[in-house]
């Protein structure tokens, strides 16, 4: 029987912060209760400003930070530049040259310690990963006996809608999207309590959509604002509207996965555009080859051993490492 690869975890990082990090219980812990890999314990960490959005994995003799936060830090500093990590994962990762991202260090003063050199030798490390479905469905779903992708549809009652943080990249989308029937409940508010809608009205109007509306989070110069809900609408089976391309290890394809929208997109000449049938089925097996448990280990192994799908060694049925 061949050995299982180790996989080495911060546990005391992971129980501490896996509920309040967004996406460390559920990537984390899909490579943990995997079963493909001998889990055990480290007690590296590396103190930087938001330290704790990030953790430190080992597999085998690979080390690897692993960055969920949205903003520069904490992959961007001179101490992770330090601890030399093997591949530095950071999930809203941006994509840019490397002449891009000096200049950015230059202007943001970051990384002020280190040459250029040094600093296009850290960005040569980092890389984007995958995203993860928001725990609301996940509850949701499980209140109703289901899991997300085994809803039964229900009736249209609106083409779509937005209810999210009236972030800067998002105000020009609010009124538009409005004129063209999309129901919008952009707010300011920071706790749930000063949000216009309650969880389970969240996600009947989910439901209820024709179209998964889908718009950026608050990004960086050097992160970009992948959203939860691009994952939960694949699971839902709603045709995505966006109006920008993420920035993942295996790419989302404009309209293939999901529809690229700008402000002259004709909202009512969509369905004679687009195979929606073909649309949501290719978006949803993405999911599965990405963003599922499932996904989430295999693009793992592909990023940590080089491993692409199209390699006749990898086998998908136990995620073999080769």
């Amino acid at each position: 029987m061949t050995n299982k690869p180790k996989l080495l975890i911060n546990q005391r990082m992971f129980d501490k912060f896996r509920y309040t990090t967004l996406g460390m219980n559920y990537l984390v812990g899909s490579l943990m209760g995997s079963g493909i890999f001998e889990v055990g314990n480290h007690e590296e960490t590396v103190e930087v400003p938001k330290g704790h959005r990030a953790i430190i994995i080992y597999l085998n003799d690979i080390k690897i930070y692993l960055d969920f936060w949205e903003y520069i830090y904490p992959a961007h500093s001179v101490k992770v530049y330090e601890q030399n990590f093997d591949i530095i994962i950071k999930l809203q990762h941006r994509c840019m040259t490397p002449e891009y991202y000096l200049q950015q260090c230059k202007e943001k003063k970051i990384l002020v310690e280190l040459s250029n050199n040094q600093k296009l030798e850290m960005f040569s490390k980092i890389v984007p990963w995958t995203f993860f479905p928001s725990q609301y469905l996940i509850d949701y779903a499980s209140k109703l006996g289901s899991t997300p992708d085994n809803l039964e549809p229900i009736d249209t009652e609106q083409i779509g809608f937005f209810c999210g943080r009236n972030w800067r990249t998002r105000r020009r989308w609010n009124g538009r999207l409005g004129k063209s029937g999309f129901k919008m409940f952009a707010h300011g508010g920071n706790n749930m309590e000063n949000r216009p809608l309650e969880h389970d009205q969240f996600m009947h109007l989910m439901r209820s959509s024709q179209y998964g509306l889908v718009l950026p989070g608050r990004s960086s110069r050097f992160t970009e604002a992948k959203n939860r809900r691009e994952i939960d609408y694949m699971l839902l089976k709603k045709p995505i509207l966006m109006p920008y391309t993420p920035n993942y290890h295996n790419p989302l394809i404009p309209n293939k996965h999901y529809v690229l929208i700008d402000r002259h997109t004709k909202y009512d000449r969509l369905e004679a555009r687009f195979d929606f049938d073909k649309m949501v089925e290719d978006a949803y097996e993405w999911y599965i080859q990405n963003a599922s448990p499932y996904g989430v280990v295999k693009t793992f192994l592909e990023i940590t051993q080089g491993i692409r799908p199209s390699d006749p060694d990898f086998n998908h049925d136990i995620y073999t490492i080769v």
